[in-house]
């Protein structure tokens, strides 16, 4: 990613986030990228790696011991698989995960680490899960932070939580999404029709989370088959000239 200019990194920390100054950051501490949401997720992710590791772990310590000992310690595999199936079902009572309109949110356990692949004879000492949440607003993370911590207490297990935050929604007062209404219902003759956005949605990025994801049409996002659909490009441009005109308003 090109350093860019220390004038347009100093406004974008002073005037697009209005970071407060007793924080210490600098131009140098802005990361600019080419790539859109993709771009900005992996740096995301890169930062957490370098920073402290898995976003959230599970972590089942035990001890190393010849396999065929009668006295061999439990499989770290039960322990770790009946933690994916009781927090799969208690998060559940805390979680939003099936909705009419969409509006959910989404809870994945990506990973499942235990012992070395070709050890046969020795029993594992550390295995990990991965547990991923993206929330919706109205659910509520303090509470399923202690339903977690509760769990690995009373199991013996060791949980990390690096990164825990609210989910996000554009307030249907804001007036730029007013205005891109606007637009788009001016144009295309039509009520606008609003979405969710639920997999990390790069309006996460937006201050205080209040940006909308918006533009051209996609097919299978995120897919080996993931293109442009042709035909909403020239009326997602039209919507943006149009934008602008009514933002230009907003600024009078």
């Amino acid at each position: 990613m090109p350093y860019g200019t220390d004038a347009f990194r100093k406004v974008v920390l002073e005037k697009y986030w209005q970071v407060a100054t007793q924080l210490g950051l600098a131009p140098g501490n802005i990361l600019a990228s080419a790539g859109g949401r993709d771009a900005l997720v992996k740096a995301y992710q890169a930062m957490l790696a370098l920073g402290y590791g898995r976003i959230g772990d599970v972590i089942a310590h035990g001890q190393r011991a010849h396999s065929s000992a009668a006295s061999s310690p439990s499989d770290l595999t039960d322990r770790l698989l009946s933690a994916h199936n009781d927090l799969t079902m208690k998060l559940g009572l805390h979680l939003t995960l099936k909705s009419e309109c969409g509006w959910q949110s989404q809870l994945r356990m990506p990973f499942i680490q235990v012992g070395t692949p070709g050890v046969y004879n020795v029993t594992p000492d550390y295995s990990v899960l991965g547990v991923e949440l993206r929330p919706i607003p109205q659910d509520n993370l303090v509470d399923i932070q202690a339903e977690l911590l509760n769990y690995c207490r009373d199991h013996e297990l060791e949980l990390k939580i690096h990164v825990m935050e609210n989910g996000i929604k554009c307030s249907p007062s804001n007036p730029y999404l007013t205005a891109l209404k606007n637009t788009v219902r001016t144009l295309s003759g039509a009520e606008p029709k609003i979405g969710y956005k639920l997999p990390a949605t790069s309006a996460r990025f937006a201050p205080n989370g209040q940006g909308v994801v918006w533009g051209q049409s996609g097919i299978g996002p995120h897919s080996k088959e993931e293109r442009h659909f042709i035909p909403s490009i020239l009326p997602s441009y039209r919507a943006l000239q149009g934008l602008a005109e009514q933002l230009e308003l907003i600024s009078a």
